[in-house]
């Protein structure tokens, strides 16, 4: 997954559609980052993006 901000990215986290963790990363000063999801099941996901100025949740679908 790759995702952009116009501000600077403090985290993520990827969450289970029924909220379970299972990924929670910190990061600082980066305006795109990436991340590998090919070891997870395939279904819906929440990913939450954390910048200074706000914090964006969408839905994500991985499919293998």
């Amino acid at each position: 997954i790759n995702v952009q901000a116009h501000d600077e990215i403090l985290g993520y986290t990827l969450r289970t559609i029924t909220g379970q963790v299972v990924m929670d990363q910190k990061v600082e000063g980066l305006e795109r980052i990436s991340f590998r999801v090919a070891d997870l099941p395939s279904g819906i996901y929440m990913l939450s993006v954390q910048t200074a100025e706000e914090q964006v949740t969408q839905r994500v679908m991985i499919s293998h």
